[in-house]
């Protein structure tokens, strides 16, 4: 059950649904904070570090999708001579253990700045 990795597919509708469930919470949030503080132009930090997380969050779900359509540098070592000597599939290797690089990054953006969302929402209620 745990042993195999999903299909491109199930990633795919799965990343749909976390997606559109963050576009309704992050529009929740951004609405909320426009009608308390009376205007666009006085959101406060928090709500900026929330919009730039929720692009590299956008960004890390597209890179998902690109990466599952690659190979990467991890495989069987019984397969090395096999792939080796298929220039396209060390090629197309190449490009996603690329992808995997940008697709781990937007993740670790995403990852901090909720952390930092988190703590100018602890800063502001203390």
């Amino acid at each position: 059950m745990g042993l195999s990795s999903p299909t491109p597919q199930q990633l795919l509708s799965e990343a749909i649904i976390f997606w559109t469930i963050a576009v309704v919470l992050v529009a929740g949030r951004l609405c909320a904070r426009v009608i308390v503080h009376g205007s666009i132009k006085r959101l406060q930090v928090d709500d900026y570090v929330m919009i730039v997380t929720f692009c590299f969050y956008t960004t890390l779900f597209v890179l998902i999708q690109i990466s599952a359509r690659y190979a990467t540098n991890l495989l069987d070592p019984a397969d090395t001579s096999n792939v080796l000597a298929d220039l396209k599939q060390v090629k197309d290797r190449i490009f996603g253990s690329k992808i995997v690089i940008g697709l781990e990054q937007c993740m670790l953006a995403s990852t901090w700045g909720v952390k930092i969302c988190l703590l100018l929402l602890y800063h502001q209620m203390t």
